[in-house]
């Protein structure tokens, strides 16, 4: 048996510091970094399996690595006017960005130019993001490590962001801040790609979304039943956008949606935020338009649920609904505590 103790961890924390110059030459200093680290990445002190240690070890380093690539250098460069603490405006245009959306420019490897406590503060503010979500997931996966010990590191997704999830939530973000990448639990254990939250809503955590490319309809219905409480997660796709057009080919649509996604991925010029600029605007509106309708129609069919079963996380109910299909009782049904995922509360839909 080994314990997880502050030493390694603040290790850990160090080796992000050293190789942090690699990433940018604008990086806060040692203090501010190594202490709060260590503190997001250490666990309650326990005694653990070897095994479970090791497995958990190796993806922690996975994700320090992971880290030095996330600012990947680019030529093009933008210039910015601060016009508060958290919004900028594009030099020569009438362009806003609000903080958040420089962030994600910067992961996309645009580079701003402007005054230099401003790029300091959006470098510091960047890097301080990477670092929260790498401690995020190294509590996450030890826990998971914990429940399952067939689990291994390389299954379990990193903090690199699919470039497809990447530019639908720049898209989602582009008039409000709304959407967030999915947890490593909610995106590992409930198949969720992407949180989306609205006030309508009266959702802590948001609605879920599940990306795929998919502009065929019989890998679509493939997907969605793969699926527990499908008709509580938004799919997103092209064909699913293409079907809400309503339109009589959409399998057509479907593919000029997919190429136009495609296209955008594969363009070089990323200034000012990202590829989301070469999707066209009619189509940015469109997906924000099903999302938020969506958004409701699963909340919806979520309350329908929690009237009939109790509010659950959606990974417990999932595994009610296998059951239920199944034949079992309600007495043999999942218990409503335990060991098991989503038992701090934090993933709870509701």
């Amino acid at each position: 048996m080994r314990a997880l103790e502050p030493g390694f961890l603040l290790r850990t924390a160090d080796y992000l510091q050293t190789t942090a110059d690699r990433i940018t030459t604008a990086l806060p200093s040692s203090d501010s970094i190594i202490t709060p680290l260590g503190k997001k990445l250490l666990l309650r002190t326990r005694d653990i399996d070897d095994v479970v240690f090791d497995r958990w070890q190796a993806y922690v380093q996975r994700l320090c690595m992971e880290l030095i690539s996330c600012f990947p250098k680019s030529e093009q460069t933008v210039g910015i006017i601060p016009i508060s603490r958290g919004k900028a405006k594009v030099f020569g245009t009438e362009t806003i960005l609000r903080l958040d959306q420089l962030v994600s420019g910067r992961l996309w490897g645009v580079t701003y130019s402007g005054p230099r406590p401003f790029l300091d503060a959006l470098e510091k503010h960047a890097f301080e993001q990477l670092v929260s979500k790498v401690g995020a997931n190294a509590r996450a996966a030890a826990k998971i490590f914990e429940r399952n010990e067939k689990y291994q590191p390389e299954w379990l997704p990193g903090i690199n962001v699919d470039p497809l999830e990447h530019m639908l939530i720049d898209i989602l973000n582009e008039v409000e801040p709304c959407a967030r990448r999915a947890t490593l639990e909610e995106d590992f254990i409930e198949k969720t790609d992407i949180r989306v939250n609205f006030p309508e809503l009266e959702r802590r955590q948001g609605a879920r979304i599940q990306v795929t490319r998919t502009y065929h309809k019989a890998q679509l219905q493939q997907k969605t039943k793969s699926i527990e409480l499908s008709n509580e997660i938004i799919l997103l796709s092209p064909l699913t956008l293409a079907q809400a057009r309503r339109v009589r080919d959409t399998e057509y649509h479907a593919r000029q949606i997919y190429e136009e996604w495609t296209t955008a991925l594969q363009d070089s010029q990323l200034a000012p935020i990202g590829p989301a600029n070469a999707v066209d605007e009619d189509l940015r509106e469109e997906i924000r338009d099903f999302v938020r309708s969506q958004a409701m129609t699963c909340t919806e069919e979520m309350r329908k649920r929690e009237q009939k079963f109790g509010a659950k996380p959606s990974w417990i109910a999932a595994a009610i609904a296998r059951q239920t299909r199944d034949g079992l009782s309600i007495a043999e049904r999942v218990p409503d505590s335990g060991a098991t995922p989503g038992e701090s509360g934090d993933h709870l839909d509701a």
